[in-house]
């Protein structure tokens, strides 16, 4: 399902100005200027910690998704309905720290809508279009990883992209969120499990955990009711999925030009690729 493995295993302030009372006319000779009020008085500025050492702001932003070859692109059909199940994931600093691994933990962004969230249907092969901001873009900060030098901690402290393409069909909405809800899941339990024993996961079985785990979540949610029951004979189609990973160091050497994301999903028939990129922002 994966097409690379993952190495997730080690991985302003400004000043508040006190409120101006109302305005105080200018005082005319032999008159004492009125007073306001009950004037307030000044407002003193919350100071703000400083954020820790090595804290990197990075921006990931899938900017296009092309289609090359439709599904449903024939003289019966109007083209396809493309959706993507997206999940951003920081194995870090913030939330690992070797002295501590017991309690580490990734950090995972993922969009929970799932039908229409490209916002374009009928497409067809030779359409390219901007992904919405609500589906492609991640902010966030990382940290390079506590307890390594400062250089290994940034080479283990990562970045990684997963996005599964799909072609909405019977499906129900709640069924396919169900699915994004369990992809979340898997990859919670499982990649906290891999950092907190240090050890990298087995791609097959991790794989295999997220498959069944959505499909599972997909039927539970499909036959509970009378509308999802016609779903078995028309699911919606898992075309591919593309994964993407980055290193703390990378991402920082790369400055503000930033990486380029470039995934592509394919299928017999079916070609949808990605453009984008990940940068310190």
């Amino acid at each position: 399902m994966f097409a690379r493995s993952f190495m997730l295993a080690l991985c302003a302030t400004g000043l508040t100005l006190g409120a101006i009372g109302p305005t105080i006319a200018l005082p005319r000779e032999g008159r004492e200027p009125p007073v306001p009020e009950n004037p307030r008085p000044p407002q003193t500025p919350t100071p703000q910690p400083p954020a820790p050492v090595g804290t990197m702001p990075i921006l990931i932003r899938l900017n296009t998704f092309s289609c090359q070859n439709a599904d449903e692109d024939s003289f019966y059909s109007n083209g396809d309905e493309p959706y993507l199940f997206v999940a951003a994931i920081y194995a870090d600093g913030t939330t690992i720290q070797l002295a501590n691994l017991a309690t580490a933990q990734v950090r995972i962004q993922s969009p929970s809508k799932t039908h229409g969230n490209l916002g374009r249907a009928r497409v067809k092969a030779g359409d390219t279009f901007a992904v919405p901001t609500s589906t492609g873009e991640f902010r966030t900060s990382i940290l390079p990883i506590g307890g390594l030098p400062d250089s290994l901690a940034k080479q283990k402290s990562m970045v990684g992209l997963i996005v599964i393409a799909m072609e909405e069909d019977a499906t129900p909405t709640d069924a396919a969120n169900a699915g994004q809800k369990a992809l979340v899941r898997v990859l919670q339990t499982e990649l906290n499990k891999a950092v907190q024993t240090v050890s990298a996961p087995d791609v097959n079985t991790l794989q295999k955990k997220i498959a069944d785990a959505m499909k599972q979540a997909i039927k539970k949610e499909s036959l509970s009711s009378i509308s999802g029951i016609f779903s078995v004979v028309d699911p919606d189609d898992y075309i591919d999925a593309g994964f993407a990973m980055w290193s703390y160091q990378q991402i920082e050497s790369a400055g503000s030009a930033g990486l380029p994301i470039n995934l592509t999903f394919q299928k017999s028939g079916v070609r949808y690729s990605i453009a984008g990129l990940v940068k310190k922002s």
